[in-house]
């Protein structure tokens, strides 16, 4: 007889291991609607960046590899800056499309699952559109918050230079100290309902009360997902240094083009996996942002006092 699946808390308090533990469980749990629901999100946004990923690698290994450089200075290799500067600015702007659209999902779903008793059971992308678009929409806004906040830093770090630049000793660790709350930030911000500085006030006071663990989970989470990512990213990293070896040889001058199609289409393996892989990242910091809202704010008892007194 299969016994029926204990789902997942998530306002708990839980060790180190316990919240990589969660954040795989959910994975292993919700695989096939994670899968599908990224597939059709951010499979067209790799295909789109595939297209910048390759060029923008083959371009890169050119201009920083000394043997390359000395062609190019003397004119016997030839470089495009502008096509280098282009496929670069387009490998930024899709790159960011797919980071909102991974966070708006992984947090969407996640708010579904524990919203719902049967979790993401008989979900579909359909179900979950409207809180989806929302969360695009909120990811939006934290992304030009966050730029006015990193401009006006910019601006006070490069005021205080101006007057000393032995000011940046402080600033500078102070900066950074500071800027590892932000992590949980995204977790806040979309698994509530506050507003975008409502959510950054509390992000840091709970990063703060609990900033060990905020480093710890986001570290072996971005160092596992990166280990993925590696692996998918070998096969494009090869094949480019291959290419650009060739390129130095007047009988290839041409790459054939079923060899750049093959670039592209491990292009867009990399940046899919990447995003496949940073889901890992995503759910961890979300158990770490419960787990501090249990130990700082009671969360689950409050939730329990509301409960009893609507019985």
């Amino acid at each position: 007889m299969e016994t029926e699946k204990t789902k997942i808390p998530f306002y708990v308090q839980r060790s180190f291991s316990d919240k990589i533990n969660a954040a795989f469980d959910f994975i292993k749990e919700n695989w096939k609607i994670l899968l599908k629901t990224t597939t059709y999100l951010l499979l067209p946004v790799s295909l789109i960046q595939g297209i910048f990923t390759g060029s923008v690698m083959s371009m890169a290994g050119l201009l920083y590899n000394p043997a390359f450089q000395s062609q190019i200075n003397r004119g016997v290799l030839p470089f495009d800056q502008e096509g280098f500067l282009i496929n670069y600015v387009g490998l930024m702007l899709s790159s960011f499309v797919g980071q909102f659209l991974l966070l708006s999902l992984v947090y969407t779903l996640l708010k579904t699952y524990n919203e719902r008793e049967e979790g993401l059971k008989g979900i579909t992308l359909s179900n979950i559109t409207s809180p989806l678009i929302g969360n695009i929409g909120r990811c939006l806004i934290m992304f030009l918050v966050s730029l006015l906040l990193y401009i006006g830093v910019a601006l006070v770090l490069g005021l205080l230079a101006a007057v000393t630049p032995f000011t940046l000793i402080l600033t500078i660790p102070a900066l950074i100290v500071f800027s590892f709350p932000l992590l949980i930030w995204p977790a806040t911000y979309l698994m509530e309902q506050n507003s975008v500085f409502g959510a950054l006030s509390k992000s840091y006071r709970l990063g703060f009360a609990t900033l060990g663990g905020v480093l710890a989970i986001y570290l072996v989470t971005a160092i596992l997902a990166s280990v993925v990512q590696g692996v998918f990213s070998t096969p494009l990293t090869v094949s480019t240094m291959v290419k650009n070896m060739f390129s130095q040889s007047d009988t290839v001058g041409d790459v054939s083009v079923g060899y750049k199609f093959m670039l592209y289409v491990l292009g867009v393996l990399q940046s899919f996996s990447g995003y496949l892989s940073a889901i890992l990242v995503c759910l961890g910091l979300a158990y770490q942002y419960s787990h501090a809202s249990e130990k700082v704010s009671r969360v689950s008892v409050e939730s329990d006092i509301d409960n009893f007194e609507n019985l």
